[in-house]
């Protein structure tokens, strides 16, 4: 569904008749308003992880990646079970509104990242080549969320496979 419609009424000519004046009528659309009831996120975060702001277009693509980005905020905010429903639509008044269910689950601390099964590099080699980090001073709750993990494990096989382990397998786990 396209929020903004754009139609060429015509083009007034000019004088000399080389170049015209186009007559356009612009139709923005109702006012989209998206939230996500029982949890605070602020409009910035939300311009950043709903990509309907950026497309200026609602379709079930950009609800569903909306829903993912969120699912990664607050996994990166430390609630790694954070779940996040598909997005109800619904017109309220000549506003298109758009609530994304969060359930945000238990706050936690990522407290130690162990890699095991590692026998033919030093034990700084893998990583620094990771985004996931344990608590520190620079991450007092931790750096996690899904797609870090999934992007630390291609990282993680791309690092084996370069170096001539066709056949190594990354698998992670997780002790709560």
């Amino acid at each position: 569904r396209v929020i903004a419609t754009v139609v060429l009424n015509g083009i007034d000519p000019s004088a000399d008749g080389k170049t015209g004046t186009p007559r356009v009528a612009v139709n923005p659309g109702p006012p989209l308003e998206i939230r996500t009831p029982g949890v605070k996120v602020s409009a910035k975060q939300l311009r950043a992880s709903v990509p309907v702001y950026e497309e200026h277009a609602v379709d079930a693509d950009l609800l569903a990646e909306g829903a993912s980005g969120l699912r990664d905020y607050f996994q990166s905010q430390g609630y790694f079970d954070a779940t996040v429903a598909d997005p109800v639509q619904h017109n309220v008044g000549g506003v298109t509104e758009i609530d994304y269910a969060v359930d945000r689950g238990a706050l936690h601390r990522l407290a130690a990242l162990t890699i095991t099964g590692n026998k033919y590099f030093n034990e700084k080699t893998i990583p620094e080549r990771m985004i996931i980090a344990p608590k520190s001073f620079e991450f007092r709750g931790g750096r996690y969320n899904e797609a870090f993990r999934k992007q630390d494990i291609d990282a993680i096989q791309a690092l084996y496979e370069s170096n001539g382990f066709r056949d190594a397998k990354v698998t992670t786990g997780v002790t709560d």
